[in-house]
């Protein structure tokens, strides 16, 4: 851009010559001289006005592309620019909806095949909707089983997830409905516990456990307390008691200067219980002892011993250990002490609410 020695403007990128600066001035900001400007920072040639008409009408007449392909239905987000749809096609939460998204389809198609039975082509009489119980459903995934026994092996096999104990578990219904309340309801990891804040949805806790390898329950120190009420470690400990006491009782035998104990014949005089356990009859009824009956088995209609003995076996052949008796004595210690704190505190409050009874008077005899 110049002007010539006869007086006329000139545009030096354009290649053209002006009568006057006014003209010169208007071609400066238009968008043809834009253009050629852009090109000659790129080192191209500059273009003529007819062939900058004719790319800006081909680029007028070209059409937009569908908004579709910037869309990702998975995430429900909308982007301007392919190279902002790539970017978040690679960050982490476009991945960890993918991840769970194929969890999803992998459970659908697992529970319908190994769980529930497969669906048959002979139509079949309509049938009452099963509520599905809670001790049903998975900790860690959203696979309901059949029972508890199905949804402790899912666990067991695709999480690593071992009942704590199971051998002292007086109430695994109780044990899973209040670890699916902590997990569903709360939000929170079974292993952090309260060491950190709960999760915003039940899906981003149960993929913090999988991702973390905290599928497991955190039953050490004060977390004792919290599952007291589904354990009873004092088993151990009375049988410990009751060995002594057997010990005791056969040293007393042993001994030339023992006397018998009356206190261990019952009220009617016709059964002695001896130390040893055995229990000893009236002559009298010396034909009734005699009979060789057949134990008596205790049954247990519900059928929970058996199930706990299936669950322990099985989890033997996964690689689970038992306790050792010095851990099962230290928790029997700390269960014992829970208990009585908390009866002691039942007491106080028992006692400070009948303070509040204000229609209660003492009786004073005249």
């Amino acid at each position: 851009m110049s002007q010539s020695t006869t007086g006329k403007s000139t545009c030096t990128t354009c290649r053209l010559v002006f009568e006057s600066s006014q003209l010169q001035r208007a071609h400066h900001q238009s968008e043809w001289h834009l253009y050629n400007m852009r090109r000659k920072m790129a080192c191209l040639e500059p273009i003529s006005l007819l062939e900058f008409e004719r790319k800006a009408a081909e680029h007028r007449n070209k059409p937009t592309r569908m908004a579709e392909e910037y869309v990702c239905k998975l995430c429900n987000k909308r982007f301007h620019s392919l190279e902002s749809y790539s970017d978040h096609r690679q960050s982490k939460r476009h991945e960890e909806n993918v991840k769970v998204r194929t969890e999803k389809e992998a459970v659908q198609a697992y529970s319908s095949s190994d769980f529930f039975p497969a669906k048959s082509d002979t139509p079949k009489a309509p049938t009452v909707t099963k509520e599905v119980s809670v001790v049903q459903m998975c900790l860690f995934c959203s696979i309901v089983s059949q029972d508890v026994e199905r949804n402790l092996e899912h666990m067991s096999v695709h999480h690593g997830f071992f009942i704590p104990d199971v051998n002292y578990c007086i109430s695994l219904e109780g044990l899973l409905t209040y670890l699916h309340d902590k997990v569903a309801a709360q939000h929170l990891c079974l292993w952090c516990n309260d060491k950190r804040k709960a999760f915003q949805t039940l899906t981003a806790a149960q993929t913090h456990m999988r991702d973390k390898g905290h599928c497991k329950v955190f039953h050490y120190g004060d977390a004792i307390a919290e599952l007291t009420d589904f354990y009873d470690y004092r088993k151990r400990q009375e049988e410990e008691d009751d060995d002594d006491i057997d010990d005791e009782s056969d040293t007393d035998l042993d001994s030339e200067d023992s006397d018998v104990d009356f206190a261990v014949v019952d009220d009617d005089g016709y059964q002695l219980y001896l130390p040893s356990g055995a229990v000893a009859g009236h002559r009298s009824l010396f034909r009734y002892y005699r009979q060789n009956l057949r134990p008596q088995i205790p049954t247990n209609p519900s059928g929970s011993v058996p199930r706990m003995k299936r669950i322990m076996d099985r989890y033997k052949r996964l690689g689970w250990s038992a306790p050792s008796k010095a851990a099962v004595v230290v928790k029997a210690k700390d269960q014992k002490f829970i208990m009585k704190y908390r009866a002691k505190a039942h007491l106080n409050v028992g006692v400070k609410g009948n303070r509040l009874q204000r229609h209660f008077r003492k009786q004073v005899l005249c």
